[in-house]
């Protein structure tokens, strides 16, 4: 009983005690998934039920078969008439709420996927430039040792950047990301 009543109080119009997401609740407001009658059903319900758990331990039991069977006829009719249109008014805005954050998402692993490949393709411009910086200095001779040296050391760092994109790209593969390899 305590858990209809917590899940009624979060999902009542208004409510300031709900543990909702955010977003979800903007769009129940938005739509208006819960109206004012469907809150009061809720909450009668509610108070019913409580009201009958109180009398299950009274002695006189016409008062408790009474008080059972209108609960029973209210659950059946109203409440669950209310129940159905709550939850057909919560199913687009939960679909919505997750729609918008798949987009999100989808949104983030193009920028972080975007990042990746023109990191790579800056790494590899480095290798090249290198390399044709240890061709020049190689023609140069002993005047181009020095350039030579700088040329190797540039061509090393450009590497380990290669190891730690490599590393990205693994790590974020194996997050449950979208997979980059081959990008």
């Amino acid at each position: 009983m305590s858990e209809f009543a917590q899940i009624a109080s979060e999902v009542a119009l208004g409510s300031s005690i709900s543990t909702l997401p955010y977003d979800l609740r903007q769009h129940l407001m938005r739509i208006n998934a819960v109206n004012q009658n469907q809150s009061d059903d809720l909450m009668r319900f509610v108070t019913t039920a409580r009201s009958i758990q109180d009398r299950l331990f009274e002695s006189a039991s016409a008062s408790r078969t009474k008080a059972i069977e209108d609960l029973a006829e209210f659950v059946k009719r109203p409440l669950l008439a209310t129940l159905n249109s709550i939850v057909d008014a919560i199913s687009p805005a939960l679909k919505q709420v997750v729609s918008i954050q798949h987009s999100e998402t989808g949104r983030q692993t193009e920028t972080i996927h975007s990042a990746i490949s023109e990191l790579e393709k800056i790494s590899r411009m480095i290798i090249i430039i290198s390399v044709n910086a240890s061709i020049e200095a190689s023609r140069v001779g002993e005047a181009g040792r020095g350039f030579s040296a700088v040329a190797g050391e540039i061509r090393s760092l450009s590497q380990s950047a290669n190891k730690v994109i490599g590393s990205l790209r693994t790590q974020y593969a194996s997050s449950g990301s979208d997979n980059l390899n081959g990008a």
